[in-house]
């Protein structure tokens, strides 16, 4: 909604500008920076203190590189690489919103100039807004396939909205009518309520398709009978009139304010906070309007009241958030403001030097073996790296394991993907590339020398239970819960215990395959935390009292790991070994989480390099390493 309507607006500007005698760029972005930058310089302001204060080092450098890009307007392209398997959560990014503002700008950036250029050479308008925009919804259903979460980010896939209202801005005569207008504001209510949290949300999909064009249908046929009196009541022009500032203070209350937090509270609570929260945004949504933008754009600042000093002034104020932002970044989050050990655990991070070469997770490609860079030379035997991001974790401390022992290595790792076959997730777009993945590694496996030893990796109880981990004390991991499903079921609805023997079953064969002509090591499950372990631990620290050993009760680990752990421990002969992570990080009553200013883990349920030199070091005593 937002993009069609801005694209209408802009476009209405520039053909207005252009009937009156000529579209003056310079012009243009003076009136989209008194009406943009003030506001967000300010919150930006405002942010920036708050989270010197309240963020860890590690979230505060993050927080200075989307600072940095959102100077530069290009934000979006950095929430583009968050994304994915290890991407935290939305709450804790305070500036994610402008992922938004990021992508209309470079819209500005570029759509003057392909109108004036169309103009010029009287190359009918509509025909060409339409063949783009057609285009660009055909980029972006084709991106959602190998970059399903990427292209909600990316300029090009979002370019079909903004021209949706290009279009309709063009000249003709007005066609109020109330049906289409009705029907736009119910397609628009119905994207809100009814996809809300579902698949159907995901971009481009049935939400987002909707919500535009309700909102082309309202621009172009009126608000309706029942949108009118709506629309035109004096809290919806209210809100209207604040709704920029709204939109600019919304997420950091929220985030920060998340940011703040130990432990949530209660569902009510929390609810409440929330409220709360959407309500101060709102009345601070007032004063910026009233005491910054309106001052800014009806040219009551002397100060500002000129072009060419509100372009300075912009292009400053620009520099400046970027310059910010980039010492934030390389400062690594300034981790003098805060104790060694809240600056230790915040430094935690999965320590894998394969990661985008060695990781077929982008894109979901499948490896073509031998991967250049993904192989260790030295002596037999071979070690063979093999799973999903489990195994990808391990893999820069046993790199540097094999390197000291002068041993041979391999690593194939594809995050969020079984690496073994016949297996699916309940709507994975990458259910036939994971697959893909996963016959492609048997098939090397079974090509390499008989003396090669294959450590297997995985989420085991992820895959089994379908579930992310809730530890029942206030850590629960965020993200959808998805089924693993037989690839050759996918679509069909099981019984649930058939499905979760069907699962064992496969999981079973895959192993047997392995282990047919070479060792394998099986790294049973790692006990998962919950919490995002590093983020807890630093809050700890900062607002709290700092914990000498974070720990869950290993009763969770057993039942959580249960189903699975019953058929690794049934499987028999001599190439099968296994490594237990739960023996070396629970003591029989607990499983740690850190040792002081050390985090073993890297987020909920990865290790950090800490963590996983305990597990290689284990794997590589069993293998009689040298």
């Amino acid at each position: 909604m937002f993009f069609v309507i801005s694209g209408y607006l802009i476009t209405g500007l520039l053909l207005e500008a252009h009937h009156a005698g000529g579209i003056s760029l310079s012009g243009f972005y003076e009136r989209r920076a008194r009406r943009i930058l003030p506001a967000l310089f300010v919150m930006l302001a405002v942010t920036t203190l708050v989270a010197l204060m309240w963020l860890p080092p590690q979230e505060l450098a993050n927080y200075g590189a989307s600072l940095g890009l959102t100077g530069a307007f290009l934000s979006n392209l950095w929430f583009m690489t968050q994304t994915g398997y290890f991407a935290n959560a939305a709450d804790v990014h305070p500036l994610l919103h402008t992922w938004s503002l990021a992508v209309e700008e470079q819209f500005y950036l570029v759509f003057p100039l392909l109108l004036m250029g169309l103009l010029r050479w009287r190359v009918p308008l509509m025909p060409v807004l339409i063949g783009v925009g057609v285009l660009s919804l055909v980029f972006a259903t084709w991106a959602l396939g190998p970059y399903p979460d990427q292209v909600f980010y990316f300029p090009l896939a979002r370019a079909w909205e903004l021209l949706i209202g290009g279009v309709l801005a063009l000249p003709r005569k007005p066609r109020l009518h109330p049906v289409p207008g009705d029907v736009g504001l119910g397609l628009i209510l119905g994207a809100m309520v009814l996809t809300s949290g579902s698949d159907q949300a995901l971009f481009p999909g049935v939400g987002p398709v909707a919500a535009t064009i309700g909102a082309g249908l309202i621009l172009r046929f009126g608000a309706g009978r029942f949108g009118r009196h709506l629309l035109t009541a004096r809290p919806a022009v209210g809100l209207g009139l604040v709704s920029y500032s709204a939109y600019l203070w919304h997420q950091p209350l929220l985030a920060l304010a998340a940011a703040r937090q130990i432990d949530p509270l209660p569902e009510g609570a929390q609810m409440a906070l929330h409220l709360g929260l959407a309500a101060l945004s709102i009345a601070v949504a007032v004063l910026s309007w009233a005491f910054v933008e309106e001052p800014v754009r009806r040219r009551r600042l002397p100060w500002l009241a000129g072009r060419a000093r509100v372009l300075w002034a912009a292009a400053a104020g620009s520099v400046g958030v970027f310059v910010l932002g980039l010492g934030l970044y390389l400062s690594g989050g300034l981790p003098g403001r805060v104790s060694a050990q809240v600056a230790g655990v915040s430094a935690a991070q999965i320590y894998n030097p394969g990661r985008g070469r060695c990781d077929a997770n982008r894109a979901g490609r499948v490896p073509q073996h031998p991967v250049a860079g993904c192989t260790l030379e030295g002596s037999a035997p071979l070690v063979y790296l093999y799973g999903d991001s489990h195994a990808a974790m391990l893999w820069g401390s046993l790199r540097q394991a094999m390197m000291a022992a002068g041993q041979a290595g391999y690593v194939s790792t594809q995050g969020g993907c079984r690496a073994l076959p016949g297996l699916a997730v309940m709507g994975d777009a990458r259910a036939q590339s994971c697959d893909a993945f996963a016959r492609a590694g048997l098939a090397d496996v079974a090509a390499r020398p008989s003396d090669s030893v294959i450590v297997l990796a995985l989420r085991w109880p992820l895959y089994l239970e379908g579930a992310r981990f809730d530890n029942g004390l206030g850590g629960v991991e965020p993200g959808k819960n998805r089924p693993v499903v037989p690839l050759a079921s996918l679509g069909q609805v099981l019984d649930e215990a058939d499905r979760r023997q069907q699962v064992l079953d496969l999981m079973r064969q895959g192993i047997d395959d392995l282990a047919r002509d070479h060792r394998v090591v099986l790294v049973y499950p790692v006990p998962e935390a919950g919490w995002d372990v590093p983020g807890r631990l630093a809050r700890m620290g900062m607002f709290g009292a700092f914990p000498a050993r974070l720990a869950l009760p290993q009763a969770l680990a057993i039942h959580r790991a249960e189903g699975v752990e019953a058929m690794l421990d049934s499987l028999t002969g001599p190439n099968i070994l296994r490594v237990r992570p739960r023996d070396l990080f629970c003591d029989g009553q607990t499983c740690a989480l850190n040792d002081g200013g050390v985090s073993f883990y890297a987020d909920n349920n990865h290790l950090s390099a800490e963590g996983s030199a305990v597990v290689v070091q284990a794997v590589m005593q069993l293998i009689g390493g040298k």
